[in-house]
């Protein structure tokens, strides 16, 4: 491998932290689950990091249902999984941002469930 290469691979690692960071603190965020208020810019923001959609309607004061955020939050995991199995880096930290990612995802769709049989 070029040095060329070495520096293209670290910049791309550290550019799918970064992605692995701020879906940790999207996912960690209780605010974003307590009220219907939380779960409809929740369900927005997962619907855009998931499927792309850039669409949001704040007139809307309909939220996702809980089976929609649970799918979307589904594709977000396979996405962090496509970036881990996907990188051949010995970069440890790497693989712990993605595992903290993936921990903070399953916490997220465990308190989006219990808001649904609350709510």
């Amino acid at each position: 491998a070029t040095e060329d290469d070495d520096d293209e691979e670290e910049k791309i690692v550290s550019t799918a932290r970064d992605i692995f960071n701020c879906i940790n603190v999207l996912m960690s965020s209780e605010l974003l689950t307590r009220s219907n208020t939380g779960l409809r810019f929740l369900g927005s923001i997962l619907d855009q990091i998931a499927k792309g959609n850039r669409e949001y309607d704040s007139s809307n004061a309909r939220r996702a249902s809980a089976v929609t955020m649970l799918e979307s939050m589904g594709l977000i995991m396979d996405s962090v999984v496509a970036l881990l199995t996907g990188s051949y880096t010995g970069d440890m930290d790497f693989a712990l941002d993605s595992v903290s990612c993936l921990n903070a995802i399953c916490d997220c769709s465990r308190r989006v469930s219990e808001y649904d049989e609350d709510g």
